[in-house]
């Protein structure tokens, strides 16, 4: 246990870090600003956590008050995109859900556990 704690803390340094590097040293081109990853609600939770650069939406299970169901992403269309069950994952996994092959635009996850259902906007420019 103590070394997936290790490892996960070790992933979130190593993400944090990057994340910082990138502003430090980003130059406030167009380029950079056009390829990011813009989380729309502020999210105290903890549950996501996002790598902008690669367009990635991390989903922290062990955040969860529960075992994560269902996972539903829509489109500003309201089309299904992503619709997955979770349930047979593990309470302290970490899902990737990767934005890359979808189009600039506005989306809506929506987390479904055994007892709520958690809903999330992400803006993807």
């Amino acid at each position: 246990m103590s070394k997936k704690i290790l490892s996960l803390s070790f992933f979130l340094l190593f993400l944090a870090s990057g994340i910082f590097a990138q502003s430090l040293f980003a130059d406030n081109s167009e380029s950079v600003e056009a390829s990011t990853l813009h989380v729309v609600a502020d999210d105290e939770s903890g549950i996501f956590f996002t790598d902008p650069e690669n367009k990635v939406c991390f989903i922290d299970f062990s955040e969860i008050n529960g075992y994560a169901k269902h996972l539903i992403v829509k489109n500003k269309e309201d089309e299904v995109i992503v619709d997955e069950m979770l349930w047979d994952l593990p309470q302290n996994s970490i899902y990737e859900l990767d934005f890359e092959e979808y189009k600039e635009g506005n989306y809506e996850i929506e987390l479904h556990t055994y007892t709520s259902v958690i809903n999330k906007k992400m803006d993807v420019r």
